[in-house]
């Protein structure tokens, strides 16, 4: 048993003792570490436990010795010591695939780029350090792939992974600390980047020269989406059998909680329009759902929408139709509540980005109610 000086770099060939006894690596920027290896008596394995300051690893190795001294059978083992970085990945990835909707979009590509960069290291090796050498590495591979900088979302969205992930291994027992918990609140937030204020609310000239530019199945999604305010992913999923009379009955949704849709005369001319083209093709009953394209279930209109926006010469998302229609439904209603059971909103804070529609308009009601008090009784002067 002894402490012995390694080097944690990749692909880093086992160091070398120099004539004077230290020890030298070929890395650029070797990543030195201390590390102490005992057999545990009682499972035969070779345990090895990792420090950074060497102090650490001579404490340890007196500690061990002093166990195998008193016979113990059993070694106490941090989890972090005999976890992999690739080991947890796959436990995540196999929570994460059934629980997380849209999973390759999400956490796919994050998990990976980080796979790639950890691979076998240990946990316990993994310090806030080393998650920052991983995102400056992160930017430059993406810029050089790419030919462009990361938008602040991609940066945001992984961080927000790897963050999720060691989260998990702490509750998972594969870790004792998350390494983003050894980081001060300024050092965590230079991981993550703020992002500009994307939402796009159309006027019903811009939405009409949409609608104008549209091919006709794309036309007939953004009228409902314009009317409804639904997302993409439950227009495109919407069945038949989920439409009853005046109300569209959504199961699926992103808060996974089960929502009542109206349909006002728009929406349901849509449908109607639809509905008949179905019968008559033959699609209706067999395919089931209600936007097809040459017969088959609508599961992208990526290429149609932004060719579309170029035609139109508009910028925007497909999710910019939702605050549209948010924003449109206040400057008629003025229903904050009702608008957060039409959108699906679980907390009220939510729906609450869109009141500035309505500001002016309250302004305008509270100054109504001048005048009902005795002007004589009003202070003249300070």
């Amino acid at each position: 048993m002894a402490v012995t000086k390694i080097c944690l770099n990749r692909g880093c060939k086992k160091p070398e003792t120099s004539k004077r006894g230290g020890v030298v690596c070929q890395c650029e920027k070797p990543l030195w570490r201390y590390q102490v290896s005992v057999t545990d008596p009682k499972s035969g394995k070779r345990i090895r436990y990792t420090y950074k300051t060497k102090k650490e690893a001579v404490a340890q190795e007196a500690k061990l010795v002093s166990l195998k001294a008193e016979k113990r059978d059993f070694l106490e083992v941090k989890p972090g010591y005999t976890t992999t970085f690739n080991e947890l990945v796959e436990k995540y990835e196999s929570f994460k695939r059934d629980d997380v909707k849209r999973f390759d979009d999400n956490i796919k590509k994050p998990l990976g780029r980080a796979k790639d960069h950890f691979n076998d290291l240990l946990l316990a090796a993994i310090s806030s350090y080393e998650l920052s050498e991983f995102m400056a590495k992160f930017k430059k591979d993406f810029e050089q792939e790419y030919n462009r900088k990361p938008s602040r979302s991609t940066i945001n969205k992984q961080v927000h992974v790897l963050s999720n992930l060691f989260t998990m291994s702490v509750e998972w027992g594969m870790l004792d600390k998350s390494p983003f918990e050894q980081m001060k609140n300024g050092r965590k937030r230079t991981l993550r980047v703020k992002e500009q204020n994307r939402e796009v609310f159309l006027t019903p000239e811009e939405a009409n020269k949409l609608l104008e530019e549209a091919p006709d199945h794309l036309r007939e999604i953004i009228i409902v989406a314009l009317n409804t305010g639904m997302r993409r992913g439950e227009i495109l999923g919407l069945r038949w059998d989920r439409i009853s009379r005046s109300w569209i009955y959504l199961k699926e949704t992103k808060t996974d909680d089960q929502r009542q849709v109206p349909i006002n005369e728009d929406v349901a001319r849509v449908l109607k329009v639809i509905k008949a083209r179905q019968m008559k093709e033959g699609t209706f009953e067999k395919s089931g759902r209600v936007f097809l394209f040459d017969g088959k279930p609508l599961s992208s209109i990526k290429t149609a929408w932004y060719a579309t926006c170029r035609r139109a010469g508009i910028k925007c998302r497909f999710h910019d139709l939702r605050h549209t229609f948010a924003s449109w439904y206040l400057k008629k209603r003025k229903n904050i509540p009702a608008l957060q059971k039409l959108l699906g909103h679980k907390e009220i804070t939510m729906t609450m980005r869109y009141a500035h529609f309505i500001e002016d308009d309250l302004l305008e009601e509270v100054e109504a109610m001048s005048g009902m008090v005795n002007a004589n009784l009003l202070p003249t002067h300070c």
